[in-house]
């Protein structure tokens, strides 16, 4: 026990005379060994303090400063605000036909920079008309659509099954014809297939599906390939898709002819995507369709129409891979295991990356991007797979998404400024006041800031903010050196204001006769009301009228940091939500009510007062001052906010800028194209 704790300790249990009120007094070696004191007030002291038998005379203080620290600095409040802020904002997505499956998603949706778009049923209807037909080996173009309707599912059809069945003349026709076996979509072979037997108890296969697949079966490729390719990029170049159809007996596999279908796009996806790109979001399109079809679609929407097929991405590096994907708008003609391995290029490139889709070949690939949607009328296995399920047809909800995301994330991000702050501003207050004032601030003073303070935070789910212009992220720079700043200022006029009651010092407040102000001490003689006692320690009710102030300017500080940490710049310019204000108003009420009334209760072990009310000057006077303390923190935050804002690097300036001149050359392009066929029309 050879520690100055020890020996402090041994000296205070021989004098009786040391009452154990000022056992700071007694610890004469605290101050200069304050760090010491701190990483050992957990075990070392109490220890001590039970072998010489001084637990009862010691404890008291050593245990109930720690327990003061302790609590001032854990966040116990941070994981019920975090979460109940994340369900409240999930809950308003949700009322916007957005169901989010894994809340964490959200904060990745806040900060989503490139969303790689399916086509089919996103960008556009998913509504197929079908147009002229090209026949290769049919009498004509309805013979062809009905063997290609005998090859559609009957049962829970896509919209190509539906669309080919109900094109089909002789819609009776098709009963007559019994299926014997048949191979559903495959993405792998992308094509169905039908065993039949028809009326005359013939038995034949038909196929449909992707025009190169079906012409590779054809027994005559080389004969009709050219003309095929020909017509398919003509089909193509015209923005229709292009569907091969075939027929086997025995084997014997005979190209019938290609079927066009036309897939418009959704009358508010060109909208939508300016959105998201004045969010800041790019949107690129990832589809198994035809080239020149994705092509013919981004130029209709006024996306950028640097679109390449799956070629592109063979034979290449990573580095070289990363690269490209920057570069590109989209690709065409891929696989499932394209859409996973672009999905995973994006993120190694920085992004963070969100993808859409609908069919269980799409659940690789939405589980693997940040945020995965599963658009409406997905499959089970696709809306397993995702973070986000999408009710309502088309991109336009993903934008609702992402702004709300980027309200929840603001409202996060406001919390953990103001919870941070609060945090350093307790801790520094409390532990400088100990080693430097020798101050026994009570225990109660942070219980009742908790049950205040924790309560009004839980309602910043509620604040009003406004969304981001980019996607957003943790600048932890930003957020810890705000919340330092404010902390430092809160705890400089803390302890200022300890100083000033410790010397005797009051305020400017009116006295005597006339009530004029005047600027006054313990020892003027003219005050009353029992104000003469503010400042003198061993006179009954002092220490309990310190405390009491104490407690009101944290209080009121911490109270007046929730307006000050929602926003960056200066308080009044947005509104606080109307649940919080009304929270935090009334329990700015509530701490002058607990101040103007407290009862006079021993809460103390000693016989002593801990808390006692105070007089309406007194609290009047306080408010001031933390008004003061305010302006000092908005000015402070107001610096530290603008010297640590992310600024995008000159790498950023200039893609965002080629993205732009690309976008405005494909839309300019697009009205063009319209006006010319909208003249030829006119003309003919």
């Amino acid at each position: 026990c050879g520690t100055p704790f020890a020996s402090n300790a041994r000296t205070m249990h021989m004098d009786k005379s040391v009452k154990p009120y000022y056992i700071d007094h007694a610890l004469s070696g605290f101050p200069y060994h304050a760090g010491v004191w701190m990483c050992h007030s957990s075990t070392g002291i109490p220890v001590e303090c039970v072998n010489q038998n001084c637990f009862d005379s010691l404890s008291g203080g050593i245990l109930q400063r720690f327990v003061v620290l302790l609590v001032a600095t854990i966040p116990i409040a941070t994981p019920v605000v975090c979460t109940a802020t994340m369900a409240v904002g999930a809950r308003r997505m949700a009322d916007a036909n957005a169901i989010v499956s894994r809340l964490s998603a959200i904060e990745e949706l806040a900060g989503m920079t490139v969303l790689c778009s399916d086509k089919t049923g996103t960008l556009t209807k998913n509504i197929l008309t079908l147009d002229d037909p090209w026949c290769v080996d049919c009498k004509n173009g309805e013979e062809m659509v009905f063997m290609a309707a005998l090859a559609c599912k009957t049962n829970d059809p896509d919209a190509i099954d539906t669309c080919i069945r109900q094109s089909a003349t002789n819609q009776k026709d098709l009963d007559k014809y019994t299926v014997i076996n048949f191979i559903p979509f495959d993405p792998g072979n992308r094509r169905t297939e039908a065993t039949l037997r028809d009326p005359q108890d013939r038995v034949f296969k038909v196929t449909k599906g992707a025009p190169q697949v079906i012409l590779k079966m054809a027994y005559n490729k080389s004969e009709i390939e050219d003309s095929v390719n020909a017509c398919v990029q003509d089909f193509a170049g015209r923005g229709l898709r292009s569907l091969g159809v075939a027929r086997a007996e025995d084997d014997k596999w005979v190209f019938l002819g290609v079927l066009s279908l036309f897939d418009p796009p959704r009358d508010d996806t060109r909208d939508t995507i300016e959105k998201a790109i004045a969010l800041g979001s790019s949107v690129k399109m990832i589809t198994g369709d035809h080239l020149l079809i994705a092509k013919e679609t981004a130029r209709r929407l006024g996306m950028g129409v640097n679109i390449l097929d799956t070629k592109s991405l063979e034979n290449k590096d990573e580095s070289a891979l990363c690269e490209l994907v920057n570069e590109v708008d989209g690709f065409a003609e891929v696989f499932p295991e394209h859409k996973f391995n672009i999905v995973h290029l994006y993120q190694k490139n920085g992004n963070i990356t969100g993808m859409t889709g609908d069919g269980v070949n799409d659940a690789p690939a939405l589980k693997r991007a940040d945020v995965g949607f599963a658009v409406h009328g997905a499959t089970a296995a696709a809306q397993g797979a995702a973070s986000v399920v999408l009710l309502s047809p088309g991109l336009s909800v993903i934008i609702t998404a992402i702004i709300r995301s980027r309200k929840i994330f603001q409202r996060l991000s406001n919390y953990v400024v103001y919870r941070i702050n609060v945090s350093i501003m307790l801790l520094s207050f409390f532990f400088f006041s100990i080693i430097i004032y020798r101050q026994n601030l009570p225990a109660l003073i942070i219980v009742l800031m908790a049950l205040i303070n924790d309560l009004a935070v839980m309602t910043i789910a509620y604040d009003k903010v406004i969304p981001g212009a980019r996607p957003e992220r943790w600048n932890l720079v930003q957020v810890a050196a705000v919340s330092t700043g404010m902390a430092f200022i809160g705890t400089i006029g803390g302890l200022v204001f300890l100083m000033l009651l410790q010397m005797g010092y009051c305020f400017w407040i009116p006295v005597g006769p006339d009530s004029s102000f005047k600027f006054v001490t313990y020892q003027d003689p003219t005050l009353h009301n029992g104000l003469a006692t503010l400042g003198i320690f061993n006179e009954p009710g002092t220490q309990a009228k310190l405390n009491m102030m104490v407690f009101l300017y944290l209080s009121l500080v911490n109270e007046f940091c929730v307006f000050s940490a929602r926003v960056k710049s200066f308080f009044w310019l947005r509104r606080p939500g109307y649940v919080l204000l009304c929270v935090v108003a009334l329990e700015l009420a509530g701490s002058v009510l607990v101040s103007l009334f407290w009862p006079d209760w021993d809460f103390s072990q000693h016989g002593r007062l801990e808390m006692t009310r105070i007089e309406g000057r007194l609290v009047g006077a306080t408010i001031c001052y933390v008004l003061c303390i305010f302006v000092c923190q908005e000015i402070t935050k107001l610096i530290l906010n603008y010297v640590t804002e992310f600024k995008p690097s000159k790498a950023e300036e200039l893609r965002t800028l080629r993205g732009n001149i690309m976008r405005q050359s494909a839309s300019i392009a697009y009205d063009e194209n319209k006006k010319r066929a909208s003249r030829a029309s006119r003309g003919q």
